[in-house]
């Protein structure tokens, strides 16, 4: 089983472990579709996929170009992730982000930072902070921790 972490931001990543919690992948979001498959398609058939739920920001810094951009990235990711008949989970950002012990309430650099922590084998960047802590989250959701149970018990529903 591989899992997957995915921050659809304009700066966001995709990031994929093994089921040891190996990381397979850290990469920031691909620009283009061609991009996007030319990742997914090294994912086995058997890979489990938490995408980060989003939602416009009228008042958020970007604007509408940012907002633009967030939504393209989502779409796009969705319909590759469909395509390749990928199990797909949305969680919201506090959901993981508690049950990692990383709330940001806006600042990056403390998933950045927990993400370091938590993969002192690579490099950690803003762009992969996000992707390899919703990989992690994912894989704990399979392995039933405790913390997440309630999210596995809404996701088999």
């Amino acid at each position: 089983m591989t899992y997957v972490g995915i921050d659809p931001g304009v700066g966001g990543g995709l990031a994929a472990l093994s089921e040891r919690g190996r990381v397979l992948m850290a990469t920031s979001m691909p620009r283009s579709p061609r991009e996007l498959v030319a990742l997914l398609i090294q994912l086995p058939c058997n890979s489990s996929v938490v995408l980060e739920a989003v939602h416009a920001m009228p008042r958020h810094l970007t604007g509408g170009v940012g907002n633009f951009k967030l939504g393209h990235n989502h779409g796009m990711l969705e319909g590759a992730l469909a395509a390749f008949n990928l199990e797909v989970l949305a969680v919201a950002p506090v959901k993981w982000q508690n049950a990692l012990g990383c709330r940001t309430k806006g600042d990056k650099r403390i998933t950045r930072q927990r993400a370091a922590d938590m993969f002192p084998q690579i490099r950690v960047t803003h762009a992969t902070a996000d992707a390899l802590l919703l990989a992690e989250y994912c894989r704990r959701l399979d392995a039933g921790d405790r913390t997440t149970r309630v999210v596995l018990e809404q996701r088999r529903r």
